[in-house]
């Protein structure tokens, strides 16, 4: 088997949920609650002005932070569920191709968890809303429409310039890099990836604002007498960030082809 197939790949994928159906349920059960919980600490912090919409945008910002928080952990985890040697054996003899078997990997981490969250937002919103109109008799506000409105107004917004279209690739990006980096650092690393791989964000990020004094001003964005645009700098971080992720993921797809049942206590390597 050398050519992927895409039947083979959905057998697979078929199989891994078959397996971890009750993984992903903890997960989003276990999110759904945080979510809850989170914005009725917050809902009965600011009890009098829920109607207005800067709260209840505030309560989805801070639930959606906390969700790509855990995305993000996901991403270090991509290697998690099939770490023992009962399921790395499981999964390694599966019959199917390596790229077939890394793609379903990727799949969960990327598609599949990502949508469990999603729900795990609009069932804990839900929630919360119906909580709030029970016991005080309000009118029940959803953060599920303001979603979108949060994030989708100011990426629409910005798009119609070339300097806010360049700034929306910008965030595209750097997006795509920290998801090949801390998909890298889950494949590298068996223990600690997360942590590791922020600690190492962290420090890059504080050399790189070291280095340029107004990081989001200078660096990306310079002022002309002809109005803002964006820096030779911004397009050079973009490519760069672009060859870095392809580094990542084939790097990562590499460790995996050469995946052992029982690997080093700490690496992958």
């Amino acid at each position: 088997m050398k050519e992927f197939s895409f039947n083979r790949m959905g057998k697979v994928l078929a199989w891994y949920l078959k397996v971890n159906w009750k993984w992903l349920a903890i997960w989003t059960l276990g999110a759904l609650l945080g979510i809850y919980l989170l914005q009725m600490f917050f809902a009965a912090t600011f009890a009098t002005q829920m109607k207005t919409a800067f709260i209840l945008e505030m309560l989805v910002a801070i639930s959606s932070f906390a969700i790509m928080v855990v995305l993000f952990v996901m991403f270090a985890q991509i290697f998690e569920r099939i770490k023992t040697k009962q399921k790395a054996i499981s999964f390694l003899m599966l019959p199917a191709t390596n790229a077939e078997k890394y793609t379903v990997l990727m799949l969960v981490i990327t598609v599949v968890f990502p949508l469990c969250m999603l729900l795990a937002f609009m069932l804990g919103d839900t929630l919360r809303g119906l909580s709030i109109t029970l016991f005080t008799g309000e009118e029940f506000l959803s953060g599920i429409p303001v979603l979108p409105r949060v994030y989708g107004n100011g990426i629409l917004e910005s798009i119609h310039h070339f300097k806010g279209l360049m700034m929306a690739c910008f965030v595209v990006i750097s997006f795509i890099w920290l998801h090949s980096l801390y998909v890298w650092g889950g494949s590298v690393f068996r223990k600690n990836a997360f942590g590791i791989i922020t600690l190492f964000f962290l420090l890059l990020e504080a050399l790189v604002k070291y280095s340029y004094k107004y990081f989001w001003g200078d660096l990306l964005v310079i002022n002309q007498d002809g109005g803002a645009t964006f820096s030779i700098t911004g397009y050079l971080l973009m490519v760069i960030m672009i060859v870095w992720a392809c580094y990542n993921y084939r790097s990562s797809y590499r460790i995996f082809t050469r995946l052992q049942v029982i690997n080093n206590k700490r690496t992958n390597l």
